[in-house]
């Protein structure tokens, strides 16, 4: 069995120092909170924004499936739409019509 050597098994990523002089002091100032160093700091916080954003993209694409059925052929927001074109297309009927009879008598 070949071992991975570290190098194969992490990455390093540059930060804004500022940045992490402000992980630095709260894990100085918080040492309750449990984490020890600033890379475990920095993989919690990665773990926790990729599960937010995987929330955030998973409630997306439930609320366009939802969408989608209420779109759909039999939806309340197809017939409201169907509805509303009919009207504009009515108004639209009648105001060529009155043009064109206006056109007509001049």
């Amino acid at each position: 069995m070949v071992r991975k050597s570290s190098r194969d098994l992490y990455t390093g990523i540059s930060m804004p120092k500022e940045l992490m002089d402000l992980v630095d002091k709260f894990l100085k100032e918080h040492p309750h909170y449990g984490i020890k160093s600033r890379a475990e700091y920095v993989k919690r916080a990665i773990r926790r924004a990729l599960e937010e954003d995987q929330y955030i993209l998973d409630t997306a694409k439930r609320n366009y499936k939802k969408s989608l059925e209420l779109i759909g052929k039999d939806g309340l927001i197809f017939k409201k739409i169907q509805k509303l074109s009919e009207k504009h297309a009515r108004e639209q009927y009648e105001i060529l019509m009155n043009l064109e009879k206006e056109l007509k008598e001049k």
